[in-house]
């Protein structure tokens, strides 16, 4: 198999903001991206997720759904909170599901899912991604 199928899910969680009703999100780009600046943060969103990292800056390359096997590869979903309170935080969690047989890094563990929960601005572009 030449290519891993991504499947994103953008999970708003309005029990985080009772006060705030999403009513659309919109995704601005996905597929495979090239970050710059990246920084390293231990640990991950859940046990059962890769490691996180922090991405300074970042552009997609390749709007795709079929992301190549290759060590190094970043691929991912950048979204955006339409609602109103426009620039307002509010805190979401997005899901990337990995099809079987999961991710493996190399020297890693196998994983299903990355899960993280962000605080975001509304009406801001936000990026969910794995390289």
């Amino acid at each position: 198999m030449n290519k891993l199928f991504l499947l994103c899910l953008l999970l708003p969680f309005s029990a985080f903001a009772e006060d705030t009703l999403i009513s659309t999100t919109e995704t601005l780009a996905f597929g495979v991206f090239t970050s710059y600046g990246k920084k390293s943060v231990t640990g991950s969103a859940t046990d059962d997720a890769p490691p996180l990292n922090t991405v300074k800056t970042y552009r997609f390359r390749d709007f795709t759904n079929r992301i190549p096997m290759q060590i190094g590869t970043e691929f991912g979903i950048e979204y955006q909170i339409n609602t109103k309170a426009k620039g307002q935080p509010i805190n979401i969690s997005t899901v990337i599901i990995f099809p079987d047989p999961g991710l493996k890094p190399p020297g890693g563990k196998t994983y299903k899912k990355s899960r993280e929960t962000n605080r975001v601005s509304i009406g801001k572009g936000h990026l969910h991604g794995y390289g």
